[in-house]
């Protein structure tokens, strides 16, 4: 489904209409008949599917609340198509971040060509520009990947990561992913910023602890628990790895390189920096994609890597290159 308005992209329209002061039936009813017109798979629901005491999948949309309050201008001017404003500007911002780490790194030319592969890429053009969380959210871990590798005082980089922390655990589920990038401050023997990162995750966590349906683990296996459940999400870990590859091999060789690569690198300089955030970030996401236990979705869990993919490919030395050479350097 390439379609811009994608089915889970109806409650987020409902939100943001919600937030305009609409009547919640009226509103309803809006997105109702907008998805007959433009929507172009599962377009035809009826209200009931959109309210919270009717809808499965409420629990799951309540907490993400920062893209349909980001989009309540775009709304207000241009109506439900300005739901895609926001993952157009994440797109954007993804493609300066990357662009903006090649330069740090004094290699434009392939920042440009990095630029090139993320434009033509199915995957990306598929999921950033459709009215759903997962462009924001990738463009925001753009701006993390880009923070991460910069050098700011401490004061800066404090403000910067705890509010992005925030932003975007309100924007989908991503605490795995900030465990990740705490568990490599604490490698770094940066064990205040690892140690606030925990805790401001965990505390941004607590909306979506409390709204998360009992079903929110491997959904289509609701009926298994204990260790049964446990084999489920083990074996849901490796079908979700392999699908994910399996189809970008089919669909997007283009993004398929980028990940390859980036993962060659990170495993032929397994301690370096931009290494441990790729891989670490790489599995929480892969995890993440296993939780929810939907395979063959495209990449679409898995898209904040992105950024750490190609900071982990600048981040090569010129010599490096030469099948990745001998020297290297770090920014930290």
């Amino acid at each position: 489904d390439y379609g811009i308005y994608q089915p889970d992209g109806s409650h987020y329209a409902y939100r943001t209409l919600l937030f305009l002061g609409i009547d919640p039936n009226v509103a309803a009813e809006r997105v109702v008949d907008w998805y007959q017109i433009k929507g172009f798979k599962n377009n035809v629901f009826e209200t009931s599917f959109l309210t919270s005491n009717h809808s499965e999948t409420w629990g799951l949309v309540a907490p993400r609340i920062l893209y349909s309050m980001l989009s309540v201008p775009f709304v207000f001017l241009f109506g439900l198509s300005g739901m895609l404003v926001i993952p157009c500007i994440s797109f954007v911002v993804l493609i300066i971040c990357v662009f903006r780490m090649s330069e740090l790194y004094r290699k434009p030319k392939i920042g440009m060509l990095l630029v090139i592969f993320l434009c033509t890429s199915p995957t990306i053009l598929r999921w950033m520009i459709a009215n759903i969380t997962d462009s924001l959210l990738t463009g925001l871990f753009g701006i993390v990947a880009f923070i991460l590798m910069s050098n700011l005082s401490k004061e800066k980089w404090s403000l910067f990561v705890y509010t992005l922390v925030f932003l975007t655990s309100i924007t989908r589920f991503c605490t795995l992913i900030w465990i990740a990038i705490a568990v490599v401050q604490w490698s770094e023997s940066k064990h205040k910023r690892s140690l606030g990162i925990l805790v401001v995750s965990i505390i941004s966590s607590i909306p979506i602890l409390y709204y998360m349906p009992s079903n929110a683990v491997l959904p289509e296996n609701a009926g298994s628990s204990g260790i049964s459940k446990l084999l489920v999400l083990i074996e849901s870990f490796f079908k979700v790895g392999f699908f994910e590859i399996a189809q970008l091999a089919v669909l997007d060789r283009v993004l398929l390189i980028v990940i390859v690569l980036a993962t060659a690198i990170a495993f032929r300089y397994p301690k370096d920096l931009p290494s441990k955030y790729f891989l670490l970030v790489f599995l929480a996401v892969w995890s993440t994609g296993a939780i929810n236990g939907t395979v063959g979705v495209n990449f679409r869990y898995q898209l904040p890597v992105v950024a750490f993919a190609c900071w982990r490919i600048l981040s090569v030395s010129n010599d490096s290159f030469d099948w990745f050479g001998r020297r290297r350097f770090n920014i930290e």
